[in-house]
C-alpha cells in the first residue's frame, strides 16, 4: 500500500522556532477503513456528510452507521492510523511517499517520524478486507491553521492466497 501526498501547512504561529522539522507537528494525515455492516448499505459516496468539515473522524460514526457502514477500530485508541506528519511552518508544497506492508513491524516509530514524518501504519494493511474503502483525513490541531493539498493518491496492491 503506497500513499502519495503533496501539501503544505500554513500556521498562525509566526514565532515558531522549529521550522522545517516533523516533530512535534500539529498537522497531519490520518487513514481510516470504511466497512459495510449490512447488505443494504448505501453507496459510501452518497453519504454526503463525509464531505463536510469534522473535528474528528469518529464524529461521523453515527452518520456512517445509519448508512450501513462503520469505521474499523485500529486495536488501540481509535479508528485511524497516522500516515504522515507535516513539516512545521514549511510554506511550500512538498511530496511525501509512505509505504505500508502487511508484515511491516511498528519498530521505532518515533525515530522515523522525527526523520521524515512518516508513520508505520501498524496493522492497517492486515485489517483490510474485500469490499472495504480507504479514507484519508487532513488534520490540524488548532483553529486557523490551513493544510493545503495539491494532490493525494493511494495505491493498494492485493494478492489473493
Amino acid at each position: 500500500m503506497a500513499w502519495r501526498l503533496s501539501d503544505y501547512i500554513v500556521t498562525n504561529e509566526p514565532y515558531c522556532a522549529v521550522t522545517g522539522r516533523y516533530h512535534p507537528a500539529y498537522s497531519w494525515y490520518d487513514a481510516c477503513i470504511f466497512r459495510r455492516v449490512g447488505a443494504d448499505a448505501s453507496d459510501l459516496a452518497s453519504v454526503g456528510a463525509l464531505g463536510y468539515i469534522h473535528r474528528d473522524p469518529e464524529d461521523v460514526a453515527e452518520i456512517l452507521r445509519a448508512a450501513g457502514w462503520c469505521l474499523v477500530r485500529n486495536g488501540k485508541e481509535g479508528c485511524v492510523w497516522r500516515v504522515q506528519s507535516n513539516r512545521i511552518a514549511h510554506g511550500q508544497f512538498e511530496t511525501h511517499e509512505v509505504a505500508w506492508r502487511p508484515e511491516q513491524p511498528a519498530g521505532d516509530e518515533m525515530r522515523v517520524v522525527k526523520e521524515c514524518g512518516a508513520w508505520a501504519g501498524d496493522g492497517f494493511v492486515r485489517m483490510l478486507q474485500p469490499g472495504d474503502r480507504v479514507g484519508l483525513w487532513m488534520r490540524a490541531m488548532y483553529p486557523g491553521w490551513a493544510n493545503y493539498v495539491k494532490e493525494t493518491s493511494v495505491e493498494i496492491l492485493y494478492e489473493a492466497h
